[in-house]
């Protein structure tokens, strides 16, 4: 499956609140990204300049932008999966977390079924400190 056609992805990208898409937005370094209308479902390539009408689009972000906004973008490969298996394998309880149930990062991660999911995960708690609630489908 396409990850633009991931149910549970599109249904986390368009549940970002629209400040911290605006931040993620500017993060962005990427020429372009992937625009949804949320009237018609269609889905378009634009430049990310492109103007967004927030209350009626939002972005789905690829995986690759997702990494560059999550650590350094300067970051070799290697440091960059070095960061990544340390942010989800390696640590096991988050002061953020404790506030929300006490879930340790290992199973908070492992409700996640594609490497877009995670990745989205990633950076909304690392850098917005946001977690994706399952059962009412927001980011609390």
């Amino acid at each position: 499956m396409k990850f633009y056609e991931d149910p549970v992805y599109v249904k986390m990208c368009s549940r970002i609140p629209v400040p911290i898409l605006v931040q993620m937005r500017d993060k962005g370094q990427s020429e372009y990204t992937f625009l949804v209308d949320t009237e018609t479902a269609r889905l378009q390539i634009v430049p990310l300049t492109h103007p967004i009408t927030l209350e009626k689009e939002f972005i789905i972000w690829t995986q690759d932008q997702l990494q560059e906004m999550a650590f350094n973008p300067n970051f070799a490969l290697i440091d960059l999966i070095h960061e990544f298996n340390y942010e989800v394998l390696d640590k096991y309880e988050d002061d953020n977390l404790e506030e929300h149930n006490d879930i340790v990062l290992k199973e908070y991660y492992s409700q996640f079924s594609s490497l877009e999911q995670i990745w989205l995960a990633v950076v909304m708690r690392i850098k917005f400190h946001q977690i994706w609630n399952p059962k009412i489908r927001i980011w609390i």
